[in-house]
């Protein structure tokens, strides 16, 4: 004989829902009707039979407690797989008091760092476009071909143009810095708007090794990293008299100003969201 919840085991209940792990909850057809919009409403007759769910009790006592006049259940400690259930279940049933709060567990720091993809996949399906727009820049960093792998087949395309134009937005800004850089005079200089920055021939060689390896950094946190890296050289060599004005005889005044450029770029990049709407029109 199956399992009867302890919390929905109401006598004046009028529909039975039976989980995939065979818990019965017994719930009142109105609560129901009123705040969700795929669950048995008033014009449908179960004939006294007990409907039976794919999803498991766990998910339906979460799901269930939304429906109720009473405080609403926190899931921001949940673990991300029981969350993520939820999260579906939602959305598949429609429980509407629920949607903002799974929007806003999902975007705890500790689930975008370690489940970005499904993250991203879970909003693009459902349409979160903040969701969406706020887990897409993690991904640029990495190679476009995977992310899109994990990307539904209709979002490919925008995901390709979205990398591009971001690639164009924060990478042009220090590729046109670092043009001609060689100092003539043999000093560093930062430049202005109407004359080119110039790299010492000490600073040059490692500050195009440190470009390279921004390139290749694989994620927005390992380009932090290396942002924060070039604030001091490797090399035990005096830099020219601009940079040993810093105050350090290992630091380059270029140290700052790279930096920021990226740091523009990435504040600059265009919204996910925006290549999705452009391609759906």
């Amino acid at each position: 004989m199956p399992d009867v919840h302890e919390k929905f085991n109401l006598a004046n209940a009028n529909v039975v829902i039976q989980s995939s792990d065979g818990v019965q909850f017994y719930v009142h057809r109105k609560n129901l009707e009123m705040n969700t919009g795929t669950f048995p409403g008033a014009e449908f007759d179960t004939s006294g039979e007990i409907v039976h769910l794919t999803e498991p009790s766990e998910v339906l006592e979460v799901i269930f407690q939304f429906v109720y006049p009473q405080r609403y259940p926190l899931l921001e400690d949940r673990e991300f797989d029981s969350l993520c259930a939820i999260a579906e279940a939602v959305e598949k049933y429609e429980v509407f008091p629920a949607m903002h709060t799974c929007m806003y567990a999902l975007r705890q720091p500790k689930h975008i760092k370690d489940h970005a993809p499904e993250i991203l996949c879970h909003a693009l399906k459902h349409n979160y476009p903040e969701l969406v727009d706020m887990i897409a820049p993690k991904f640029l960093l990495l190679d476009p071909v995977t992310t899109a792998k994990k990307l539904p087949v209709l979002y490919v395309l925008p995901w390709f143009e979205y990398y591009q134009a971001c690639l164009a937005t924060v990478f042009k800004k220090v590729e046109n810095y670092s043009t001609n850089l060689l100092s003539v005079s043999g000093q560093c200089y930062i430049g202005t708007q109407t004359t080119q920055p110039q790299v010492c021939h000490i600073c040059l060689p490692i500050f195009f090794k440190w470009l390279w390896r921004l390139r290749e950094a694989s994620s927005q946190g390992r380009l932090e990293e290396e942002l924060q890296k070039f604030s001091f050289y490797e090399s035990s060599k005096s830099h020219c008299s601009s940079c040993n004005s810093m105050g350090s005889p290992h630091r380059c005044i270029h140290a700052t100003e790279v930096p920021k450029l990226y740091r523009k770029g990435l504040s600059e990049i265009p919204s996910f969201s925006l290549f999705l709407s452009t391609n759906r029109n």
